[in-house]
């Protein structure tokens, strides 16, 4: 598509009458090639680290520093980031070459059917890949202050997959809650007209907070802040244990920023997002998209990525006990005196 001056000009050459210049205005989306672009290709280079990630810490299970770790709950966190980037990959959708129901007036939900399932699935991947990521997170840190805190557990084994009914309740509460958000007043897209030089100008995103949702909006929201100062508390009772077993202050930083990006998320949900059709939706959709993706590659750079670290050094230091070994100095000096 061309810019919308260019577009004006072409038509009044072209002696455009009628509806033609408004198609010809509906037909354009206010996502730019170069954004959508940059969205979904670091959505799947985000992925694909994730799965080498996962690789890697399968491949690797038997190591001390993968057990000590408690690979399940990485497993866990690593599949919740996953859903948060895919959700991230979906806000570059727009109305551009989309088929309207014209019989739904513009701005409603059904306007554009699949666009508005669209939505609907950003909502739901986020929220739940957010409790998957940050109820596995808080759960590995809390196995720890019990196992490793109270003296008296020192010597009781606590699996963990005991904890598993807590990540389970964490999702099915969150199911149940968006279950109830669809019904009730579902995220929908929604296309605003807005007059620019004299021009109107169709802008269209994903409305996430339509009139009756914020209950539902709001108990997810809570849920999630309480899991993460839950997560912050234990992050100081196991201040003292050892970074092999726990990453307390990683940890301590990754819900920190998950908890910024929360508070930050809500104000433009309900306080910037109603006056974006008096500014540009660009900057609006950008910073909507990136503060997830930074809180995510926080938690995969600090968590994962500091574990990897960890692992890389145990490898390192193995290969040295083996070129150490009395085995091997034995046909060194024997290989020596040999030589000589």
């Amino acid at each position: 598509h061309y810019p919308l001056r260019r577009q004006r000009q072409m038509c009044i050459r072209d002696r455009c009458e009628g509806d033609s210049l408004l198609a010809l205005r509906n037909d354009l989306g206010f996502v730019s090639t170069w954004v959508k672009v940059i969205i979904i290709i670091s959505g799947v280079f985000g992925m694909c680290l994730l799965g080498i990630a996962a690789v890697v810490l399968v491949w690797n299970r038997k190591s001390n520093t993968v057990k000590k770790a408690q690979p399940l709950f990485l497993c866990l966190m690593l599949c919740g980031l996953a859903l948060i980037f895919c959700s991230g990959m979906l806000s570059a959708q727009d109305h551009e070459g989309a088929d309207p129901d014209t019989s739904v007036p513009a701005g409603q939900p059904g306007r554009y059917p699949k666009l508005d399932i669209g939505c609907q699935a950003q909502v739901w991947l986020y929220f739940l890949g957010t409790s998957l990521t940050y109820s596995s997170l808080v759960l590995k840190l809390w196995r720890i202050t019990i196992v490793l805190v109270n003296p008296s557990l020192r010597e009781v084994k606590v699996r963990s997959t005991y904890f598993l009914k807590y990540v389970v309740a964490s999702l099915v509460t969150d199911a149940g809650l968006l279950v109830a958000w669809a019904f009730m007043a579902a995220p929908f897209y929604r296309v605003d007209v807005v007059l620019q030089d004299g021009i109107e100008v169709w802008r269209g995103s994903c409305e996430m907070f339509p009139q009756g949702s914020a209950p539902f909006a709001i108990a997810l929201i809570v849920k999630d802040v309480l899991i993460v100062l839950f997560g912050i508390f234990l992050c100081y009772q196991s201040r003292n244990v050892r970074s092999q077993y726990s990453e307390g202050k990683a940890m301590l930083f990754v819900l920190i920023v998950h908890f910024q990006q929360t508070v930050a998320s809500v104000m433009m949900g309900w306080v910037v997002y109603p006056f974006r059709s008096t500014g540009s939706p660009m900057g609006f959709l950008l910073v909507k998209w990136l503060m997830p993706s930074f809180a995510s590659a926080m938690a995969m750079v600090f968590i994962v990525g500091a574990r990897l670290v960890m692992l890389s050094s145990e490898h390192r230091i193995a290969s040295d006990v083996v070129l150490a070994s009395p085995s091997r100095l034995g046909s060194v000096k024997l290989g020596s005196s040999y030589n000589l």
